[in-house]
């Protein structure tokens, strides 16, 4: 009698929609301004109380235009105006007198460069008594892009496809970004100086450094052009940039900038979501469910099949250690894995994750998913995937080869022929990867 994969999987995917739902920006926003009204009222009517300052709304990335409908409400007795950029389609009435631009991702483009354009002429216009609402959220780094010279934005596309295909971590991919932008590595609050700055940020960085969310355009920033040389020679990339931009990172490499702490003692960097917010979802409502949850820890990041290889290794080691207890156990764990990709396939790091574990499982009673929680993996329409005991079973029935799509790096393929791709469509946020097992009774 085989073990119950198909309650294992419903569960799973149960718990994957209400976490996304826990991170719906709207709802962040809301719940955060109703903290900050509570804990620090004097601070919350000095920016959401009836007054005649003016309010600049400044935003980018994948959640910006939830979290700019949680806000519009609190600014009913203020002066508002403002400029968001973000990746989807949306009318500008949606937002009353806050200017909506359509940017590029993941590759930038013209229209964000025209966002960024507008957002400076509009700060350039404002006076020093302003007061400026900042919402930053995953891929603003992208969205956001106006190249800084020599850059040019054939030099960013270029550079951005290169080191994503590198397998390069986030830190240092943003490490790069923050020096080919006008307004990433703090250069959005050197323009606000000497205006006050609230920063609301939803996380999609491991360890939620302010200075790497969205590449940090309120937060201070300590790197250097030559930190970015110093990342572009480690994948071996030189040899694929334009040479005129590999001399000038290599000229440039010894000079640092002097940190002007002053220009930032205005601004207020708060990290209202995380993937941390997802995973406790996880954990209380699987408890809710009869599951056992289990967190498992320090499995944030690395390289997919190392990172696959890791977590069976942990849920192995746990079920010889609990064989007394029937379950069944629920493990989750988040962040983002790190992929290079060599082949021509579709797919993303969460599907080509579950692919590492569909020969590893088979027979087990082990139902698994990984999904990006904007909805969007890797190049494929796909969220993630999902699979379990008969996973390759039912693969090889239909003629499917787990090795050549790990090989040329066709997830989405593979999982789409057993009907087992997560499509949840964008979501309008992005807390990173949430990474489901559930171990069912034998």
């Amino acid at each position: 009698m085989y073990p119950d994969y198909q309650r294992g999987r419903r569960d799973v995917l149960s718990l994957i929609k209400k976490a996304i739902e826990a991170v719906e920006p709207t709802r962040l926003v809301r719940q955060y301004l109703d903290e900050l009204q509570a804990g620090e009222p004097d601070f919350y009517l000095s920016y959401f109380g009836p007054n005649d300052r003016p309010v600049l709304v400044l935003g980018a990335g994948k959640a910006v235009t939830g979290m700019t409908a949680g806000l519009m409400a609190r600014l009913d007795h203020r002066p508002v105006s403002g400029v968001i950029i973000g990746p989807e389609n949306a009318s500008n009435h949606e937002y009353g007198t806050i200017t909506y631009f359509q940017g590029g991702h993941p590759l930038p483009d013209e229209n964000g460069a025209s966002g960024v354009q507008r957002m400076i002429k509009t700060i350039r216009s404002s006076g020093p008594e302003t007061d400026v609402i900042v919402l930053i959220s995953g891929g603003a780094s992208v969205l956001m892009t106006s190249p800084v010279p020599p850059f040019s934005f054939d030099h960013i596309r270029r550079l951005n496809r290169e080191i994503v295909l590198s397998g390069a971590p986030i830190h240092e991919i943003n490490t790069i970004r923050k020096h080919c932008s006008v307004l990433a590595g703090g250069g959005l609050a050197r323009l606000l100086y000497p205006r006050r700055v609230l920063t609301l940020i939803i996380s999609d960085v491991i360890g939620d450094p302010v200075e790497m969310i969205g590449s940090g355009p309120t937060a201070d920033d300590r790197s250097s052009i030559g930190d970015v040389f110093e990342i572009v020679r480690k994948y071996g990339l030189p040899q694929n940039l334009p040479f005129p931009l590999v001399t000038y990172l290599e000229q440039a490499s010894s000079k640092r900038a002097a940190p002007r702490a002053d220009l930032f003692q205005n601004v207020r960097n708060t990290i209202i979501a995380s993937n941390e917010t997802a995973v406790r979802e996880v954990l209380d409502q699987a408890g809710s469910m009869g599951y056992q949850p289990i967190r498992l820890m320090g499995l944030e990041q690395g390289p997919v099949s190392e990172l696959a290889r890791a977590h069976l290794t942990e849920l192995f080691r746990y079920r010889e250690s609990h064989s007394r207890q029937s379950g069944p156990f629920l493990f989750v764990s988040g962040g983002e894995a790190t992929l290079k990709v060599t082949g021509p396939g579709q797919g993303g790091r969460n599907q080509h994750f579950v692919l590492e574990l569909v020969p590893e499982i088979a027979g087990l009673p082990l139902v698994a998913a990984s999904i990006g929680t904007d909805g969007i993996d890797g190049n494929s329409e796909a969220a993630g995937a999902i699979a379990d005991g008969l996973s390759l079973s039912r693969a090889c029935e239909r003629g499917l080869d787990v090795h050549n799509a790990l090989g040329t790096f066709d997830s989405y393929h593979f999982f789409q022929a057993l009907d087992d791709l997560i499509i949840t469509g964008r979501t309008g946020t992005n807390v990173m990867d949430l990474r489901l097992f559930v171990l069912l009774p034998n």
